[in-house]
């Protein structure tokens, strides 16, 4: 094959990493079996083949699988005349020698010799990326933090096993996919499909949290914020999944000591003045031998964190939990107006928009709910009715308009003693891009910070 072949040294003078058998014997495999074909191209593209021609190859016989053709050696011969390249890969004598490379492989071995291919042209991308980053250095790379992030988001894209998200669809495959999706939970008969949290009636409402998607919850201070977050993120951890939560304004001990008490449904405050009541203490033990469980819930507590930090240390967390088989489940944020943003934009409107913007941005790079928290404007105070809306988001429109899902969080008996509803808060979804609007309610132990299911058919929505 080697006079056909062209083998091309880098800048460096050594030629980059490459397996010329593994590659032939993949496209012998898959001009002989389609199921070794839909095996193969689970895991290779062409561009990931370092020979020219055996990319040529490869790329007739995806194109000639997706229009339903049979896939053979005469087949893919035609599909490369009719495109003037078959001579480009060296006729068919060239064909007859890449179909002797490997005639009889079995599914594993495909898999096998896949993997190889894959992981050389991983290994190429790294270098030229090392490459890239390193000429780049020695110039004028103008904003240092976000040429570190670059970089680094480079090397993690060259590194990753799922390679370079695809940005491009056909409807034919995006409608193939939508379909999967909508027969799925046809097939679960209501089954929450998106990630729980742990909310019976809030899950319901959303479906569960999903990748992608930008979940704001805002309201006023003493609404139980907070509290709300972590007692999401702690429930997601339970699940096996992973849960980093960057909490800009409280520090990561206060934050566990709410999660134990709230996890034990001990009085917080006792808790911190060293009050307890009898039986609190077996309690709390058990409580925090539960949270120690989830080895996977990571607390920030950066006061000046950055879009910028987020995406870097989330690629670092997320490569620790694919190392252990864990699946990152939920990003938290509180709250969105305490992230830095960038201190050139010109109003603090811009500033916000931009922040809530990158958090939708990190929620679709990571394919993860990112939830965030919001403060609202004080005119919910001057109204005789104190349920916030929409129109009451601080700084920014923007937030409103990036969000998939907007949750406004309601006290009544905060502002009410004498409330109907005492120990209540409403989740009053104002904005669900995929789904119904209303209000779900939840049970609160403001002494415990814990938020908890209601029975159904207490306190009816």
């Amino acid at each position: 094959m080697s006079a056909i072949v062209r083998i091309v040294p880098s800048a460096t003078g050594r030629v980059p990493p490459h397996d010329l058998d593994a590659e032939a014997a993949v496209l012998s495999a898959s001009l002989l079996s389609a199921s070794a074909l839909v095996r193969a191209v689970a895991i290779l593209t062409p561009e990931h083949f370092y020979s020219e021609a055996h990319r040529r190859v490869f790329e007739a016989a995806v194109a000639l699988s997706e229009t339903s053709t049979p896939v053979d050696m005469v087949t893919a011969a035609g599909w490369l005349k009719d495109r003037d390249r078959l001579a480009q890969v060296g006729g068919m004598p060239y064909l007859h020698e890449i179909l002797g490379a490997a005639p009889a492989l079995g599914p594993a071995q495909v898999e096998a010799y896949a993997r190889i291919v894959f992981d050389k042209w991983r290994l190429r991308t790294l270098i030229e990326t090392c490459q890239r980053v390193a000429a780049e250095g020695y110039t004028d790379v103008g904003d240092l933090e976000a040429f570190f992030d670059d970089a680094e988001a480079r090397v993690h894209e060259a590194t990753s096993a799922r390679g370079k998200a695809k940005t491009v669809q056909t409807m034919r495959a995006a409608a193939r996919d939508a379909f999967v999706r909508i027969k799925a939970h046809a097939e679960s008969h209501g089954a929450i499909l998106g990630t729980r949290t742990g909310f019976e009636r809030l899950d319901r409402a959303l479906g569960g949290m999903h990748a992608g998607d930008l979940l704001v919850f805002a309201g006023r201070p003493a609404m139980g914020k907070t509290s709300l977050v972590m007692n999401i993120a702690v429930n997601v951890a339970l699940q096996g999944l992973g849960a980093y939560v960057f909490s800009v304004e409280m520090p990561n001990e206060q934050l566990a000591m709410r999660a134990i008490c709230a996890e034990a449904r001990v009085n917080l405050s006792k808790a911190r003045s060293n009050a307890f009541a009898p039986g609190d203490w077996p309690k709390l033990t058990e409580a925090a031998i539960r949270l120690a469980t989830p080895e996977h819930l990571y607390l920030d507590e950066d006061s000046a964190v950055t879009l910028l930090d987020m995406r870097s240390r989330l690629r670092e967390h997320q490569r620790i939990m694919e190392k252990a088989g864990v699946k990152l489940g939920v990003v938290a944020v509180d709250y969105l107006q305490l992230v830095r943003g960038n201190p050139n934009a010109e109003s603090r409107e811009q500033e916000v928009a931009a922040i809530a913007r990158g958090l939708k941005a990190i929620a679709k790079e990571f394919k993860v709910p990112v939830l965030s928290l919001a403060q609202l404007n004080r005119g919910v105070e001057a109204r005789p009715d104190k349920r916030p809306k929409m129109s009451d988001l601080r700084d920014s429109g923007a937030i409103e308009q990036d969000a998939d899902v907007v949750v406004m969080i309601y006290r009544d008996d905060y502002y009410d003693k004498s409330s109907r509803e005492p120990g209540v808060t409403e989740l009053i979804v104002t904005k669900q891009r995929n789904g119904p609007t209303g209000t779900f309610k939840v049970g609160f132990e403001a002494s415990c910070t814990q938020f908890y299911n209601l029975a159904d058919g207490e306190y009816c929505e």
